[in-house]
């Protein structure tokens, strides 16, 4: 019965870990690829986690010949609603309640019935009678080894090899023809058991305070809301890498499993003593504004996670109740992780401008360190030590950043020291102090005061929506203007003439852009444009009287930033009539009559990518219907960790259309002076002639298709097939 027990928890873990990346997969394409998609779906995931173990708790107090028949009644109610809905429409309202109640309503029946496995399996194993009855945590390792599982296996194998469609058909197999026999095979089981008197150590041998609980929920809020936390600083100030929020997510599961395997991988108090290790460089990280060298960067970031997850998972291991607590033991795990989860995901981006959530759950990490156990009169003098700490080192960081901003320092060294050094110097010393308060106080303040202090340029406007974080600011005294979404950089202009009318970054008039555009004014046939993405509206200033450009824009904020005349002009300045539509650009085209663009731009980056959804051989289909006889189709796909153009090739190629590309890596230091960045572009039109000269040009590529090129659609896509492994 052990076997079958641990396959029956592996196995509903691994489906809930499918079925959520799967979910995603669906939604993220509505919403432009955000991370705040997933981040919100995890909060989602984490309601139906805790609406799942309250349900087990009320069915573990039945009587124990009634559990099962309940269960599977729930189970077999529950797959009425599957497979999974792969259309679920427009988003509609509020970006955020749109993704929660989608998600009720397609996978929220399933999820919630089958999350509630775990739990009460390992109730009904408890009531075994087998020597080992008394204490079935053990399951608890087998039930997120399987979430790991389902996880990983999610990008590596299930979406390299199967349709939206046949991953929605399998998990609805999987739910009917796995999980609901195994779920009676154990309840029939617990019910044939004989009634064997619990053991002595079963017994719970002190009342359950309210305490107690609210430690637990704590212990599980932290990790839960750091999770999202470091997913979303590490996606949107240190590197936009594809599949990076999988890495967090594996790592909080990995903690769970290795608390719940034993003492054998450390006591709470050995990874309390880690966990300084990480934060105090991360202080340094954070006043230096350090995002190089990557590959040291997301290590250390990680790393911390890490710690801080392994230290409170194990003591919610060492402060397990016994056996007959079991179900309300983790109902309280399960509010903690949702209350952590929503705190990052929905009351975060309303109240904070930056990340300031990721230093804060560090920061409370640290608190909950268990060397802060210490007698109450202690205490109390050292919280007044600690404010004094936080006061006097918050105070420091203030000071060296005004003193930097009023005087101008030869020495980079130095500067780094005194902004940065000092104040973590200090940091530590608390530390070695003995000051468990006072270092969780003066860690959390520095890291949170990072952000205010640590200069980016001369930052004119900030503003955090469901999509991300903006970031308006100047350089060169004031010459150059930039619009930034984390790391990644979605347009600058000049302020000075002649330059402020001329288009920078990757749509320099030298570059594959101003070819097309001059390419389809010498034979007289741009009137009328339209492209997905607005970022700083530089495509505007190739406006001319008698054009009508049209921008789809997702973001509200990226809208009004373009559109505001203190920040750019290219928009409000242009020499043509310029529409700003915020809406999804697929879901924009699709309303717009057939035929009505001579061009048509595609420019909509998410995570250093386009969103899927936008290079399908559907997606294609409807831009060639919007296009004009001789359009042309213009896709920009730069990325440091896609290659892009055969994706694109292979649809064009299936279509019938002529496909062209150019890699402008070349640039001049007049060009660079004029702001131009490197771009590849991609071109597809529908005969070769409409492409003109270019598709004789020898820096531009011509795509034959072979027959051998990835052939992305709606239901199918394969994002390891086109990362650049080097």
């Amino acid at each position: 019965m052990r076997i079958i027990f641990a396959a029956s928890i592996f196995i509903s873990a691994a489906m809930l870990f499918v079925v959520q990346p799967l979910a995603g997969r669906i939604l993220l394409p509505l919403l432009g690829g955000s991370p705040a998609v997933w981040n919100t779906a995890m909060v989602f995931f984490q309601g139906a986690l805790l609406a799942g173990y309250l349900y087990a708790h009320g069915v573990s107090r039945l009587p124990r010949r009634v559990q099962p028949l309940v269960h599977l009644c729930a189970l077999a109610v529950s797959a009425l609603t599957l497979p999974v809905a792969i259309d679920v429409g427009e988003p509609a309202g509020s970006n955020a309640w749109w993704v929660l109640k989608t998600l009720a309503l397609s996978v929220g029946p399933a999820f919630i019935a089958a999350s509630a496995s775990a739990p009460l399996l390992q109730s009904w194993y408890s009531r075994l009678g087998r020597a080992d009855s008394h204490d079935p945590y053990f399951l608890y390792a087998a039930s997120n080894a399987g979430s790991m599982i389902g996880l990983l296996g999610y990008p590596l194998l299930v979406e390299p090899l199967m349709s939206r469609q046949d991953q929605s058909m399998t998990w609805a197999f999987g739910y009917w023809g796995l999980l609901m026999p195994l779920v009676l095979a154990c309840g029939a089981g617990m019910s044939l058991a004989k009634d064997a008197p619990l053991p002595p150590t079963a017994l719970p041998v002190e009342r359950l305070g309210a305490m107690r609980r609210v430690r637990w929920i704590i212990l599980a809020a932290v990790p839960s809301s750091l999770m999202l936390g470091v997913t979303q600083h590490l996606t949107t100030d240190v590197a936009s890498v594809p599949l990076l929020w999988v890495l967090p997510l594996a790592l909080y599961l990995l903690s769970y499993v290795l608390a719940y395997s034993g003492p054998r991988w450390g006591s709470s108090r050995l990874w309390g003593r880690v966990l300084p290790f990480g934060v105090i460089p991360l202080v340094m990280v954070f006043l230096a504004d350090a995002q190089q060298p990557i590959g040291l960067l997301l290590p250390l970031h990680l790393g911390t996670f890490f710690a801080a997850s392994m230290m409170c998972h194990r003591r919610l291991a060492e402060d397990r109740p016994a056996a007959s607590r079991l179900t309300g033991y983790y109902l309280c795990l399960s509010l903690g992780g949702v209350l952590g989860g929503a705190a990052t995901a929905l009351l975060a981006p309303a109240i904070f401008d930056r990340i300031a959530e990721y230093p804060l759950a560090i920061g409370a990490a640290c608190l909950l360190r268990p060397q802060m156990d210490e007698s109450r009169h202690v205490r109390a003098r050292r919280w007044m030590h600690a404010a004094i700490a936080a006061g006097l080192v918050a105070v420091l960081a203030l000071g060296a950043s005004v003193w930097l901003s009023e005087h101008t320092l030869d020495t980079t060294r130095l500067s780094m020291a005194l902004r940065a050094g000092v104040p973590t110097l200090i940091c530590a010393l608390v530390l070695l102090r003995r000051g468990s308060i006072r270092f969780a106080w003066a860690a959390g303040t520095l890291m949170v005061l990072a952000s205010v202090v640590v200069p980016r340029g001369h930052v004119v406007h900030r503003e955090r929506t469901f999509f991300g974080v903006h970031r308006v600011s100047t350089a060169s005294g004031g010459k150059w203007i930039s619009l930034w979404h984390g790391t990644t950089l979605h347009g600058i202009q000049a302020r000075f003439m002649p330059l402020e009318r001329v288009p920078t970054t990757y749509y320099h008039p030298s570059g594959p852009l101003g070819d097309v555009v001059t390419m389809l004014e010498a034979r007289g046939a741009l009137t009328d444009a339209a492209f997905v993405g607005l970022g700083a509206g530089s495509a505007a200033a190739y406006a001319k009287p008698g054009m009508r450009f049209t921008f789809y824009e997702i973001d509200p904020a990226v809208a009004r930033i373009a559109q505001n005349p203190d920040y750019f002009t290219f928009l409000s300045g242009a020499r043509a009539a310029c529409e700003v539509r915020v809406a999804d650009g697929r879901l924009g085209l699709s309303r717009d009559p057939d035929g009505a663009y001579d061009l048509i731009v595609i420019d909509a980056f998410s995570s250093d990518a386009i969103p899927v959804h936008l290079i399908t051989r559907e997606a294609i289909a409807l831009y060639r219907q919007k296009l004009r006889p001789r359009g042309v189709l213009l896709f920009h796909v730069s990325s440091r960790f896609f290659d892009l153009t055969p994706v694109l090739a292979g649809a064009g190629g299936a279509m019938g259309m002529a496909v062209i590309s150019r890699n402008d890596d070349f640039i001049t230091e007049k060009q660079a002076a004029e702001g131009k960045f490197a771009s590849t572009w991609v071109a597809l039109a529908n005969d070769r002639e409409d492409l003109g000269p270019l598709a004789r040009l020898p820096n531009w590529e011509r795509h034959a298709a072979t027959g051998h090129e990835p052939l992305w659609t709606d239901d199918y896509s394969n994002i390891l097939g086109v990362l650049r492994w080097r």
